[in-house]
C-alpha cells in the first residue's frame, strides 16, 4: 500500500538492511543505496513481552551481540503500547537508528510513531515476536542478533517501506479485519495448545 497522505508526516520509513543479499521481491521494489553509512546515534528498544515471553529470553544474547559492536544504549517498554513514548524519547536524544527487538506489534507501534513524528530516523529490527513475518516479507536477516548487530554498528544500507492507512489507523505490515481480528481478540490473553 503506497498512502502518504496528509494526515501524517514521513509516512515512508528507512530500514536497515545488508547489501547485495537480500534484493526486493517483484510487487516491493525498494530502493536501495550500495554505499556504507556514517557511525549513528543507535538505540535498542526491547519488548520483553514479544513473542509470549521470547524477548526476555533473548535480551542477555541481544545484549552481549550489541555491546561487542560498542552499543549499549538499551531500553525496553514497559507495557502494552509504550512503543510511542519510547520511540519520541528517542528522537528527542539524537537518536538516528533505532534498533526494535520484538515481533510485528512491537516493530508496527514502532514504525507508525517514528513516521508520525516525522523523523529522519531510520529503523532497524531484532526478531523477538511469535511470527516475524514483516521481517520475513522484507527478507531481513532479524533472527540473527549477532549479524544484525554487526550490520548496525557498520551502517548497513537502507531501503524505503511505505505505510499503510484504514480508516486512520496506520500500519506498517498488514491490516486484518473480519474474521481474523475476531479470532485475534478471542484468543488474546488464552495459553497457547499444544500437542501430546
Amino acid at each position: 500500500l503506497k498512502e502518504a497522505g496528509p494526515g501524517i508526516a514521513g509516512a515512508r520509513l528507512l530500514f536497515v538492511f545488508p547489501p547485495l543479499q537480500f534484493l526486493p521481491t517483484p510487487y516491493c521494489q525498494l530502493p536501495t543505496s550500495s554505499s556504507p553509512l556514517p557511525r549513528r546515534v543507535i538505540r535498542v528498544v526491547w519488548n520483553p513481552a514479544s513473542g509470549r515471553g521470547r524477548g526476555a529470553l533473548l535480551f542477555p544474547r541481544l545484549r552481549a551481540a550489541f555491546e561487542a559492536q560498542g552499543l549499549r544504549d538499551f531500553v525496553q517498554t514497559q507495557r502494552e503500547g509504550d512503543e510511542a513514548r519510547l520511540v519520541r524519547e528517542a528522537i528527542a536524544d539524537g537518536v538516528q537508528t533505532l534498533v526494535v527487538a520484538g515481533g510485528d506489534g512491537t516493530w508496527g507501534k514502532s514504525a507508525v510513531a517514528l513516521a508520525q513524528a516525522g523523523s529522519p530516523a531510520r529503523m532497524a529490527f531484532v526478531a523477538a515476536g511469535t511470527g516475524n513475518d514483516f521481517a520475513k516479507n522484507l527478507r531481513a536477516p532479524a533472527t540473527d542478533v549477532e549479524a544484525m548487530a554487526a550490520l548496525i554498528a557498520s551502517g548497513g544500507v537502507e531501503r524505503r517501506v511505505d505505510l499503510g492507512r484504514v480508516d486512520g489507523n496506520w500500519f506498517a505490515n498488514v491490516a486484518g479485519f473480519g474474521f481474523d481480528v475476531e479470532v485475534l481478540m478471542a484468543s488474546k490473553g488464552s495459553r497457547l495448545l499444544r500437542g501430546p
